[in-house]
């Protein structure tokens, strides 16, 4: 791939490009062989996100990946995954560890089209642009064109996310203060517990990049009006969509109970262990839990 002539997409070329640090780098090499395997040769690009990324730690954590295909339909061999994965994506599932991996690990399956779609505001949530305006690592692409329509969506997302919260601040706010309220905002459209201070210390970790990344896409447009709205409506449809998606995995996935329960637990802030326990009282469980916990 030649170099970009967009500032934004050169920023974002160069990181993804950079290896995932310490030991993630060969565990990511390793998933990425598997999941090629696993999904064929429709497989176009996979993407590394998450805190193994940030750290490189690979002992006692699940790695974090999208595969993005071609099309949907012939990457399951199976009637029911394929027909609910054309129906919402992406589709979560598990991989794992084992045949030279050391970490399980966790990705997200949808098609190239969508994820270049959605990393851009005709995306309305934040599921995709979100996770996305940071730092990512392309582990694998299938050729020039797929790394090139990849990293054009990283760059769209970068720029979709600083202008979702720039107009919630005054004019010529530090790029601190608004990927602080970016993370803030999006943290807040889905159903997760973090900490106080998470989104400042998600800045912190990498600073650089997203001081480069805001001052190449410089002032954004928008009134605080119109941002305060879009998110409010955020936090409705995305509390909404995440349930939707937790409990599509419990049925579309072996597993996939397990991790939906593990879900919904991680992200109320107090997990559920589902050691000994049947199917069906798993089921009971996870039932339990997106009554009373999954949505606040």
């Amino acid at each position: 791939m030649t170099a970009a002539a967009d500032p934004v997409e050169a920023i974002v070329c160069r990181r993804a490009r950079t290896p995932p640090p310490g030991p993630a780098a060969a565990e990511a090499q390793a998933h990425a062989n598997a999941l090629r395997g696993r999904h064929g040769p429709g497989v176009a690009a996979i993407l590394m996100y998450g805190s193994t990324l940030r750290d490189g730690q690979v002992d006692g954590r699940i790695l974090d990946f999208y595969v993005l295909v071609d099309r949907i339909g012939p990457a399951y061999a199976k009637a029911l995954p394929r027909a609910l994965g054309a129906l919402d994506q992406p589709n979560v599932h598990f991989l794992p560890a084992g045949e030279g991996r050391a970490a399980a690990a966790k990705y997200a399956l949808m098609t190239l089209p969508q994820f270049v779609r959605r990393c851009g505001p005709e995306g309305f949530s934040s599921y995709i642009w979100g996770r996305f305006a940071q730092p990512n690592a392309l582990v694998w692409a299938r050729d020039e064109d797929a790394e090139a329509q990849v990293i054009a969506a990283l760059a769209r997302a970068a720029r979709t996310m600083l202008g979702s919260a720039a107009p919630l601040l005054p004019a010529g706010a530090a790029p601190e203060d608004i990927w602080t309220r970016a993370f803030s905002e999006s943290y807040r459209a889905e159903p997760r517990s973090e900490p106080p201070g998470q989104a400042a210390a998600l800045y912190r970790a990498n600073a650089d990049y997203y001081d480069a990344i805001a001052n190449a896409v410089g002032e954004t447009r928008g009134t605080a009006e119109g941002a305060q709205r879009a998110w409010a409506r955020r936090r409705v449809f995305g509390k909404g969509l995440a349930v939707a998606r937790i409990v599509k995995s419990a049925l579309t996935f072996e597993g996939g109970v397990d991790y939906a329960i593990w879900k919904i637990g991680r992200h109320s802030g107090a997990p559920v262990s589902t050691e000994g326990k049947s199917r069906a009282q798993k089921l009971a469980i996870l039932w339990r839990l997106v009554r009373t916990r999954a949505i606040r």
